[in-house]
């Protein structure tokens, strides 16, 4: 879901005017109200401290292939800088994807975003302001929930939306249980820990259980989709999307988000939930 800015943040009180409107299927540089395409590369940071820094003098080279996930060697940065813009604007580009990753930016049940992830998210936002890059939000999620040894919804909506199902073996229902190429049980690594509650037990609750649980680790690499069919992730999925107090958790996360954004000129859409 792609939500444009132009208008419900613009016309909030004291809101600065967006650099890119939304016209239809169009995009519009509000400066010349010309069509612009936009292209550039995703910025997320997929665990603690789930934005980068803005800070170096270099920009970010990954290293991220079969061969070193093979060996344990993959590196990847945490930072995001004008060498990093100047570097997309090299090639061409004008854009990036900034994950707001919801665990990240609301770690705790409350009426706030953390403290933390708002001081970085501005000050990407200053940057992407300054330099003239256009940013998309995207509240980025794999397969639901950390508690679901995926990542997105925090820790405490999974404890209000499945209690129950914390820290339990994953299993898949009815109906995906039907379609093999979703059944948990058949997804690569899975077998480390099968059915052993003891394991799956391990760090039951934590925030970062999907980055601490060995059960999750052996599983979650490559964004496995049998992951999000598992029985508590589609419990997140209900809870966020029908009426009640998960979607209206959802709704004050991402009122929270607008709001932190309004005189961030650089910030035109927000993409609700990506997956």
């Amino acid at each position: 879901v792609l939500l444009g800015l132009s208008t419900s943040v613009a016309s909030a009180s004291g809101a600065l005017p967006r650099h890119v409107r939304i016209d239809g299927q169009r995009f519009i540089f509000s400066s010349t109200n010309t069509s612009i395409v936009l292209s550039g590369p995703n910025v997320v940071v997929k665990g603690p401290p789930y934005l980068p820094a803005v800070r170096g003098a270099t920009h970010c080279h990954d290293v991220v292939n079969s061969n070193c996930s093979a060996t344990g060697t993959c590196k990847t940065c945490c930072t995001f800088n004008e060498a990093d813009i100047n570097l997309i604007k090299s090639q061409g580009r004008n854009f990036i994807r900034l994950g707001v990753v919801w665990a990240g930016a609301q770690p705790r049940d409350e009426d706030a975003l953390d403290i933390d992830f708002l001081e970085r998210l501005h000050a990407i936002l200053d940057l992407a302001d300054r330099t003239g890059i256009h940013v998309m939000l995207d509240n980025h999620g794999d397969m639901t929930a950390s508690a679901a040894c995926g990542n997105g919804a925090p820790m405490w909506v999974s404890q209000k939306a499945a209690p129950h199902l914390i820290g339990k073996p994953l299993k898949t229902g009815f109906p995906f249980d039907l379609i093999d190429s979703l059944k948990i049980s058949n997804l690569g690594g899975y077998d480390h820990c099968s059915d052993n509650e003891t394991k799956w037990a391990a760090f039951a609750g934590d925030p970062n259980y999907n980055l601490l649980n060995e059960c999750c680790l052996a599983i979650n690499g490559g964004n496995p989709a049998a992951t999000g069919f598992t029985t508590i992730a589609q419990k997140n999925m209900d809870f966020i999307i029908h009426d009640g107090p998960g979607r209206k958790a959802f709704v004050r996360f991402w009122t929270l988000m607008a709001n932190a954004i309004k005189q961030h000129p650089s910030a035109f859409a927000l993409e609700l939930m990506n997956e």
